[in-house]
């Protein structure tokens, strides 16, 4: 059954809004999260609450993520990023939109590069400054670029399992 969104107060059984600021998202509702993000998202007294009550706002998950990002205690945030110098992953489309001349075999689909190996090292660089977050690639056009980003997929997450059993 489809939830009523309605201007106002929600149902009663849904509880107040929660005791600080929300903020709208002034960039794209999708979002590259961390981990621990995301375990707050789900698992956060707060962030619960904000949750249940913005199933009822229209536009919701701007307002979700955007307020998640502002909060102190959340885990990766906005701001904890920009306090430690680090950027904040951004897509595709602002990535590669300023660099058409960058991508290396010129094909594009609504104007964005659908990449292909020969943007491999391109991507690769962009990693390490922790701005990598690419989905514009198509396994019928180049399967050697899903090969690589399976790997590299891999050996992230296991690198992660070891830190968090061995530590």
């Amino acid at each position: 059954m489809e939830k009523k969104v309605v201007p106002g107060s929600p149902p009663g059984d849904v509880g107040p809004l929660p005791n600080f600021t929300i903020y709208k998202s002034a960039e794209s509702i999708n979002s590259a999260l961390s981990r621990d993000f995301v375990k707050y998202a789900l698992t956060d007294s707060k962030s619960i609450a904000l949750r249940k009550r913005l199933e009822y706002t229209q536009s919701g998950v701007e307002f979700f993520f955007g307020t998640l990002n502002m909060l102190k205690d959340a885990p990766g945030n906005r701001m904890k990023l920009k306090a430690a110098g680090l950027k904040i992953p951004r897509f595709s489309r602002r990535f590669w939109g300023a660099r058409k001349d960058n991508c290396m075999e010129e094909y594009f689909r609504h104007g964005i590069c659908i990449v292909s190996a020969s943007d491999l090292p391109f991507i690769m660089r962009q990693m390490k400054t922790g701005l990598w977050f690419y989905n514009k690639y198509l396994i019928d056009y180049d399967h050697v670029v899903n090969d690589c980003i399976q790997l590299l997929l891999i050996q992230n997450n296991f690198n992660w399992y070891k830190q968090d059993c061995c530590h």
